[in-house]
Order: structure tokens, then C-alpha cells, then sequence
């Protein structure tokens, strides 16, 4: 019999925002537990919201963005090590129209980056947390 640790969170959310123009709205953050800054999607929990009230909270907070419209994608299990679901949204027509409401301990600069860049990224394994 073995014993394993499980993680027991709520859901989260991966938002894929897209401009008018076609651009990606990517963050650049500080992670802590690896003393190092990494691309990511706007991503966060979805602290007992809907995924699409989760999702704009987290645009907006972390990247000051609002969306004209809103798909949902469908959801994935977190992992064999973790209760919950990974939301997925596409966010469209994506304007920056609010200043950023970043946590005390968050340090994020947010990048518009075209969608070949995002496809090179991906390739390359520089967009590395979800």
C-alpha cells in the first residue's frame, strides 16, 4: 500500500485573451518557489466563482483587461495528484482599460505578444505554467 499527498484547492482558470488585433495578452511574474520570472496565460482560482466570473476578475486584476466577449473552452482534471478542474476560456475583443489590482506579493508586467509569437513560444517551452 502506498501512501500519496493530495491537493485540494479550488478550481482554477486559464484565460486566453485576445485583442481586437489579434494580439495575446501574456503575463510576465516573479514565482517565489523558483526565484525566477515566467510567461504565463492569465490564469487564477476560481474561489467558489463561475468560471466566467472567476476568468474576469483575474483579467481584470491581473492585467487591468476587460473582455467584449466570452467562450468557454471546457474544463481537465488538475492532475492525479489534485482535486479540481482547469477551467478554459477564450477571451475576445480584450481592451486594457484598468489599472492592474495585484496582490501585495505578486510582481506581473503584462506583455501583448502576436499569436506567432505565442505558437513560437510554445514550441520553444517558454510558456511554462498554466
Amino acid at each position: 500500500e502506498n501512501d500519496y499527498s493530495i491537493f485540494i484547492s479550488d478550481d482554477i482558470v486559464v484565460v486566453f485573451a485576445l485583442t481586437e488585433d489579434n494580439q495575446v495578452v501574456l503575463l510576465r511574474q516573479f514565482y517565489f518557489s523558483h526565484q525566477a520570472y515566467f510567461s504565463t496565460f492569465v490564469t487564477g482560482f476560481t474561489d467558489e466563482l463561475d468560471p466566467k466570473e472567476a476568468a474576469e476578475k483575474e483579467l481584470r486584476e491581473e492585467a487591468g483587461c476587460s473582455a467584449q466577449e466570452w467562450i468557454y473552452l471546457g474544463k481537465s482534471v488538475r492532475g492525479k495528484y489534485a482535486v479540481g478542474f482547469a477551467h478554459f476560456l477564450l477571451a475576445r475583443g480584450v481592451k486594457q482599460e484598468f489599472p492592474q489590482e495585484l496582490e501585495e506579493s505578486e510582481d506581473i508586467t503584462v506583455q501583448l505578444v502576436s499569436l506567432t509569437r505565442i505558437e513560437e513560444m510554445l514550441k520553444k517551452g517558454e510558456i511554462t505554467e498554466i
